[in-house]
């Protein structure tokens, strides 16, 4: 995965306006400030009777997720400014599509992004990715921090809706762009799927390693506790 599958960004604050709108289809890539970043069509899924609001919603997100993910780049490349990434898939919901149809696969979208939304800080923001999963963008967050955050999230969607969740999460380091940090992100998502699904991954830049909780402290395998 890189840049370019990020989707619709959903910053806490328009989460309200955002449960209107099912999900996108299609992207293109264009250059902005040196880097690659999503440029959506807004070829947008929703109600009938909210077509002209959800296309309004869309483009704002549009352009959103476009000026945060150039803005965090930015901010690495002259200041060294940290930030994070976690990308999530919903577990097996291409099976629940087959087996009972479309309908609860939407229904558990909406729940999981609504639950996700709730769950983040107010400076995060959340994108659609492919059909089944989300990306976080964390502004001044270690990869530490974005673990716990994570973890959070998967745990809430556990006990708080019909599905589950695997994660990997990758913090900008030296020596990372546009494209090997969403993949560092993406190769501990696969990491965790591999390894059973329902937990999360973390990229440390050089391996990839499980994250942990024990008795509600967030641990790497084998590391400190967080």
């Amino acid at each position: 995965m890189d840049v370019c599958s990020f989707h619709l960004a959903i910053p806490t604050t328009t989460l309200a306006a955002a449960a209107a709108v099912g999900y996108l289809a299609g992207r293109r890539c264009r250059s902005v400030g040196g880097g690659v970043v999503s440029q959506l069509r807004g070829e947008i899924w929703h109600a009938p009777t909210a077509a002209r609001e959800s296309e309004q919603v869309g483009r704002r997100h549009r352009e959103n997720l476009d000026q945060v993910l150039a803005s965090q780049f930015a901010l690495w490349s002259r200041y060294q400014s940290p930030f994070s990434l976690a990308v999530f898939d919903i577990d097996y919901l291409q099976q629940i599509s087959d087996e009972q149809g479309h309908f609860q696969r939407d229904e558990i979208l909406k729940r999981v992004a609504g639950l996700l939304g709730e769950t983040i800080r107010q400076t995060d923001h959340f994108s659609r990715h492919g059909g089944e999963g989300f990306v976080i963008v964390m502004p001044q967050t270690s990869l530490e921090d974005a673990a716990a955050l994570a973890e959070r999230v998967r745990r809430r969607i556990e006990d708080e809706s019909r599905a589950t969740v695997s994660g990997g999460i990758a913090e900008m380091l030296d020596g990372d762009d546009e494209k090997s940090l969403p993949a560092r992100a993406a190769a501990a998502l696969a990491a965790a799927q591999h390894a059973g699904r329902n937990r999360v991954y973390r990229h440390t830049g050089t391996e990839v390693e499980p994250i942990l909780e024990e008795g509600g402290v967030t641990v790497a395998e084998g590391g400190a506790r967080r």
